[in-house]
């Protein structure tokens, strides 16, 4: 499927780019995120990424995936603004230096393909039930506090995590095990 873009993208054909542009770019974004920490940056880097695409399409040879050679676009891309920005903000462990085989950063990818479906559903909660979630979760506060902070009782906000953790188990299995370990 691939190279069937890649040639219609090579004929001119600028709808194949437009549908690998819509396919990937939240994904490259995400991807980017987790070395930079910084959405804006992020976005830049992923629209930079198909910029060079486009300019490079009619020459490009791509010996594995489309989305493995994308993903290794970014990722030395983010390798050249943290370098030239003098940033360190690894909080993961760096990738190995590319070595030729686009195989090496599916682990990544699969990684990064995962926590973006598992954030597409938190979307999906009730107003109430993602912001009690997205504070339990991923700003680590304790019940007592977020029912403090919102001014609900502690039942209440145990409630709606338990109610996102049977919505997302419903939905989304895979990453339970990892995200939704308490």
């Amino acid at each position: 499927m691939d190279e069937v873009f890649l040639n219609k993208l090579r004929e001119g054909n600028d709808g194949a780019f437009k549908i690998i542009f819509d396919e990937y770019f939240a994904l490259l974004t995400a991807f980017a995120y987790k070395y930079l920490h910084d959405l804006d940056t992020s976005k830049e880097i992923a629209q930079n990424v198909f910029v060079k695409f486009y300019e490079k399409r009619h020459t490009i040879i791509i010996t594995k995936s489309l989305k493995s050679y994308l993903f290794q676009m970014v990722y030395h891309d983010c390798i050249n603004y943290i370098r030239d920005k003098k940033h360190i903000v690894f909080q993961s462990e760096p990738l190995e230096e590319y070595n030729g085989d686009y195989s090496d950063y599916e682990p990544y990818i699969d990684q990064t393909e995962e926590e973006y479906k598992l954030h597409q559903l938190i979307e999906k909660l009730p107003p109430q039930c993602k912001r009690i979630f997205k504070l339990s979760r991923f700003e680590y506060i304790k019940n007592d506090k977020i029912a403090e902070e919102l001014n609900l009782s502690i039942r209440t906000v145990e409630t709606q995590i338990s109610k996102a953790i049977k919505f997302l188990k419903s939905n989304y299995k895979v990453l339970l095990l990892v995200f939704l370990p308490f």
